[in-house]
């Protein structure tokens, strides 16, 4: 999800931050990207708002945080066969086609 504020703020859901509106600091531009692991597992939802530069996100950003979903996704599904193997059951072997990105950055 990567709605620029014009796009959110015209949105018919949009409700500012409701009763907190006074209180609640200024969220501009949201992105959000979600979290899913082996087996369409939903760990949850990554959102991120404010970009340093005042702009709106763009698709570099969201293929940015994506990657950076990807691998959090990886070590929870890892975290959770560790949990699984610590309780003595038997954790399946990683799917290996998952699919995951990684940023490779030798050294000059």
């Amino acid at each position: 999800m990567r709605p620029t504020q014009e796009e959110l703020e015209r949105h018919p859901a949009w409700r500012r931050f409701g009763a907190t509106a006074g209180k609640h600091p200024p969220l501009r531009g949201p992105l959000a990207v979600p979290i899913v692991g082996e087996d369409c597992l939903n760990y949850g939802l990554l959102q991120v708002s404010d970009k340093v530069d005042g702009s709106d996100f763009d698709a570099d950003d969201e293929r940015r945080l994506q990657d950076l979903v990807e691998a959090a996704a990886v070590g929870l599904d890892a975290l959770r066969k560790v949990m699984a193997l610590r309780l003595g059951a038997r954790a399946p072997a990683a799917n290996v086609s998952s699919g995951a990105r990684f940023v490779v950055i030798e050294a000059a």
